[in-house]
């Protein structure tokens, strides 16, 4: 099982990657040198993460998993950490109990998955940037203000 991953510079053409189910633990940081900027779907379920930095580099990221890892509490969507080319994320199976975003971090966010998150609360601004946003374990989580 991998414990880093190093090398993307030399993928450049790379779109889809899967590191689910490693050993990554604690932060996983990208860099222009670990990941190509070409990538769009990106899943690191499965590992021991409670952080994810750097992502807002991977400008063309549309679907990013990082369901069953280790992130608690409350987790706030940036754009320097979480592409504003999201289209699905990720995150069920976690210990979260709210996630909120900055304005503008979210404009291309469709769906985000958040299951298995005891009593997880999606905030209000998130929800008044983006009321379209569906929400899943069900529809009737999606944002209606």
């Amino acid at each position: 099982k991998l414990t880093s991953f190093t090398g993307g510079e030399i993928l450049t053409n790379l779109e889809f990657l899967s590191l689910s189910e490693n050993e990554f633990v604690d932060v996983f940081k990208i860099t222009s040198e670990n990941l190509p900027t070409s990538i769009k779907k990106l899943w690191l379920f499965g590992n021991k993460l409670t952080s994810f930095e750097g992502g807002g580099i991977l400008t063309n990221l549309e679907d990013l998993s990082l369901s069953d890892n280790k992130f608690k509490g409350d987790l706030m969507i940036t754009a320097e950490n979480f592409p504003t080319s999201i289209k699905e994320l990720r995150l069920s199976a976690n210990k979260l109990t709210s996630i909120d975003a900055e304005p503008g971090a979210v404009s291309s966010l469709s769906a985000l998955r958040v299951s298995k998150n005891f009593g997880i609360s999606i905030m209000e601004e998130l929800c008044s940037r983006r009321p379209d946003l569906f929400i899943t374990p069900s529809a009737s989580d999606s944002c209606n203000i």
